[in-house]
């Protein structure tokens, strides 16, 4: 079977097909001069999926409708065996010249043409030649990584939890229960947490022993003569480590003679405790990973937080796909997103903001870039957050909703007041 794609600048339209119908050969048929790059791409992805393609690029004329035609019969006569056009994506006179194409080889009884178009977000395949067939809809997933290739980018990877880049976390029951621990003590009160959480950012800086990142050791007097009315940021975090101390995500805790000192449980509650909005990161990942749908298969087949994606940006007007292997180095990126938690459902994209606290418009607009350039038309984007404004989430924000609403921005607001059965649902109803 070969399959004749028309290239689209949402590049999920040009892959769905592919995994799904597992054609010989695909043909990216258009006028634009990234098809060659994007081509590769596709190659990529479906190589991923162990998936061995065929993929060529032949310019049509997307200008005029006599040429297309002739552009599209001149490809079927040239190729052997079946054909069947795709009609997700592309321009719409390339769309009308598929079926005038296909109308003029069934009226010349010559080969049938199959046409058919996938919904992308319901995943219903239709069948457009009116021969009741169509191919088998096998529900194509995407990984995070596919999705970011596709869209030209590059996940940069750390070595270490602790490590500055994507970072796979072990979620087992044992770290899952330290999270919800933490959660639970956050949540009481979140803008005491950030407080409490940003002096321990600021105290680790000045810490006295740097052997193991585990551990935690400083004297009062040390942090008095290097950090500026410290007396305060000390005593909270002293409460803040006999807490947690009593929950068991820190040990060998010494509070005494003018001496805090203590050793995180493992490397991934100091992630968690890191920064004041990661606990909210990381219990929103969890969630999804636990997350199923109605048959109890997993909800959302990808999940990872601290997605940390780099790519070269042309400018706002030119969208450019950037074809990086595991070998290519990163002298050619000039810009570097991260995605506090992403997910995949399927082959849509969601992107997530976790906010611990006041939530500013630049978020706003952060969110969006990152995923209109990452997941196109069909990106899920999502600002999880305990309060939105510094005095809570009461009817000053609402000019903040309206524009959040305008940009198809999903907001789960008070996400401190929900329990894990509620927070699941809201996560799952603005991804459905």
């Amino acid at each position: 079977m070969t399959v004749i794609e028309f290239f689209d600048r949402t590049p999920v339209e040009n892959i769905i097909s592919c995994l799904s119908m597992r054609p010989n050969k695909v043909i990216l048929a258009g006028g634009s001069s990234d098809m060659s790059e994007h081509g590769r791409i596709l190659k990529r992805v479906a190589a991923a999926h162990g998936l061995d393609i065929e993929i060529s690029c032949v310019p049509v004329d997307r200008n005029n409708l006599t040429n297309a035609v002739s552009g599209l019969c001149g490809i079927i006569e040239s190729e052997p065996g079946d054909f069947s056009i795709d009609l997700t994506g592309g321009e719409d006179l390339l769309l009308v010249a598929a079926g005038i194409v296909a109308e003029r080889y069934a009226k010349n009884g010559g080969r049938h043409i199959e046409l058919h178009h996938y919904n992308v977000r319901t995943g219903a395949v239709q069948d457009c030649d009116n021969n009741n067939k169509v191919f088998n809809n096998t529900n194509p997933k995407l990984s995070i990584v596919d999705d970011i290739v596709l869209h030209g980018g590059k996940l940069r990877y750390s070595n270490s939890v602790l490590g500055d880049g994507t970072y796979r976390m072990s979620l087992s029951d044992d770290f899952a229960e330290d999270v919800n621990s933490m959660w639970d003590l956050c949540r009481t009160d979140p803008a005491q947490w950030n407080m409490n959480l940003n002096a321990l950012e600021l105290l680790s800086h000045y810490k006295m022993q740097d052997d193991d990142p585990l551990d935690f050791f400083l004297t009062f007097r040390y942090a008095e003569e290097h950090i500026p009315n410290c007396t305060e940021k000390l005593n909270r975090v002293c409460r803040l480590a006999e807490e947690l101390g009593r929950r068991g995500v820190i040990e060998k805790l010494r509070v005494e003679s003018g001496l805090l000192a203590f050793r995180y449980k493992n490397a991934q509650v100091k992630r968690c405790l890191a920064k004041a909005g990661s606990v909210l990161e990381i219990k929103m990942l969890l969630l999804a990973n636990s997350a199923l749908d109605d048959d109890g298969n997993q909800y959302y087949n990808d999940a990872a937080s601290g997605v940390t994606i780099v790519w070269s940006n042309h400018g706002s007007s030119v969208r450019r796909w950037n074809f990086y292997d595991e070998s290519t180095d990163y002298y050619d990126i000039n810009t570097e997103n991260e995605i506090d938690v992403m997910l995949m459902r399927g082959v849509i994209p969601v992107f997530v903001s976790c906010k611990n606290g006041a939530v500013d418009s630049n978020e706003l607009y952060k969110l969006n870039t990152v995923a209109d350039r990452f997941g196109s038309i069909y990106a899920k984007k999502i600002i999880a957050a305990t309060y939105l404004g510094k005095m809570g989430s009461g009817r000053e924000m609402d000019p903040f909703r309206r524009r959040a609403e305008e940009m198809g921005i999903e907001l789960i607001e008070n996400a401190h007041l929900m329990n894990d059965d509620e927070l699941l649902a809201r996560l799952k109803k603005a991804t459905e």
